[in-house]
């Protein structure tokens, strides 16, 4: 891969219906046609797009195209009482949003993912899926510009119009002041078999190209952190009638267009991640294909090395501290069988299932920690909200006597029950440490082409698909 950085740069509202053909949910088609302010294409009514839906705010799981040449997950390792203590909320909240686009025209897929802010709660979802929408729209409307402007000059138009949306009157909650991270995605036909894969991103979401043939794993996009504050600074964000904050990483790079897979992810992944040599490791392990592994018990993310000695199929599963093996030397009862898949052969869908599933298994220890210490605090807001509205409540004179003064303190002593409990699982937080970040993530998977491009009719990662 010859990788180039393009420079430093500073919602049109989307109209998507569901397509008669299509009725599997998250498929969408655009409705509207019209032009943008920087290029002059016509939108394509040919493009299917698939996106994180609007009105859900939980986790939404795996999607794939029914080509099979992209494919997202939606998860997060953050428990649901986190949410509902500290915001609010009924259930719990993931603040990733994002889908991919399939031209019927040029035949390129596009991507992009963006990572609500997580502080200030619900308003950075919805920001992130008011500029997820904008943003495949835009793609979607100017599939003839992409090939000819530079990715700067296109980052800096999305990003900078995205900010500048208005919630749309109907949503039941405004986006109005949220922010987030984000990067975008698309491909440009290169010379013989090549391609060029271009796209600009914001913060620290990542774009990474895999080259299947090589074995590694290349980021494009650069992240501007503020020396010192390491992965707490974000590196930039946009946000709704602020504008865009930091700077915009427009990038290129080229490669064989029919041995490289294209992963957007949100630091959910990133950041639980050793290194990116990693991930080809990762994406072609089937020990990954299920969740609910046993848990990584190291204080430090696992290294390459480790997962090589972990997830090699002759090692049976051989790392006892994480899944040890039967007596009779295969994976134990209720385990995952360790195997490798040929790189080349790992489809979008796998890559995003085992990259999903593994940072469940590195978080797995903080996670636990994190829900019992949440379900707690949970129970204490509880206790207090029911304490205040019985002070609160006109009582007769007959009803403040000696049973309300023990039901009174019977709630307080459970309050200092469960906050002494807190404290000991803060403490033994400090003495135990754990790897890995809890954190909601967004990983989605892409080849270049989809089925309609010529170089894919006979490519083996196409499921013989039609974009209709």
């Amino acid at each position: 891969v010859s990788t180039q950085s393009t420079g430093e740069c500073g919602m049109g509202n989307g109209v998507c219906t569901t397509s008669e053909d299509d009725k599997e949910p998250g498929f969408f088609r655009a409705a509207d046609t019209r032009r943008s302010s920087v290029g002059d294409s016509l939108a394509s009514a040919a493009d299917v797009i698939t996106q994180t839906q609007t009105y859900v705010l939980e986790s939404q799981g795996l999607r794939v195209a029914k080509d099979g040449t992209a494919a997202f997950a939606h998860v997060s390792c953050v428990c649901d009482e986190y949410y509902m203590s500290r915001y609010g909320s009924t259930a719990g909240i993931n603040m990733d949003r994002g889908g991919f686009g399939q031209s019927a025209i040029s035949g390129r897929n596009y991507a992009v993912i963006f990572d609500g802010v997580s502080v200030g709660g619900a308003v950075n979802a919805y920001a992130a899926q008011q500029f997820t929408q904008y943003t495949l729209d835009y793609l979607s409307s100017n599939d003839e510009m992409l090939s000819t402007v530079s990715p700067d000059i296109i980052g800096q138009e999305i990003f900078l119009q995205a900010s500048r949306t208005k919630s749309e009157p109907h949503l039941r909650q405004k986006a109005d002041g949220g922010s987030a991270t984000g990067a975008v995605v698309w491909s440009v036909p290169g010379k013989e078999g090549q391609v060029e894969i271009r796209g600009a991103a914001i913060g620290d979401s990542a774009v990474i190209v895999v080259e299947l043939l090589q074995g590694r794993a290349i980021q494009l996009n650069g992240v501007d952190r503020i020396q010192g504050l390491g992965t707490s600074d974000s590196g930039g964000q946009i946000a709704i009638g602020l504008g865009v904050v930091g700077s915009i990483s427009g990038f290129r790079c080229t490669t064989d267009a029919l041995h490289c897979l294209v992963l957007l992810a949100t630091d959910g992944l990133t950041d639980n991640l050793a290194s990116l040599d990693a991930i080809p490791l990762i994406i072609s392990s089937t020990y990954f294909n299920q969740s609910r592994l046993p848990g990584w018990e190291s204080t430090d993310l696992p290294t390459c090395q480790q997962l090589t000695r972990i997830l090699e199929p002759e090692s049976q599963c051989g790392h006892d501290s994480v899944h040890p093996k039967s007596a009779e030397g295969d994976c134990g009862p209720g385990q995952a069988v360790c195997g490798r898949e040929e790189l080349r052969t790992v489809s979008c869908q796998s890559a995003v299932l085992r990259l999903s599933n593994y940072v469940e298994w590195v978080t797995h220890q903080r996670a636990m920690h994190e829900l019992q210490y949440f379900q707690i605090e949970l129970r204490c807001h509880e206790l207090m909200r029911t304490a205040a509205r019985g002070s609160e409540g006109m009582m007769s004179e007959e009803a403040q006597g000696a049973d309300a003064e023990q039901d009174g303190g019977g709630t307080a002593a459970e309050i200092e029950s469960l906050h002494a409990e807190m404290r000991r699982l803060q403490e033994r937080k400090t003495q135990k440490r754990t790897s890995g970040k809890t954190d909601d993530a967004m990983v989605v998977a892409l080849t270049p082409y989809n089925c309609v491009h010529p170089l894919m009719e006979s490519h083996h990662l196409v499921n013989g698909g039609r974009l209709s």
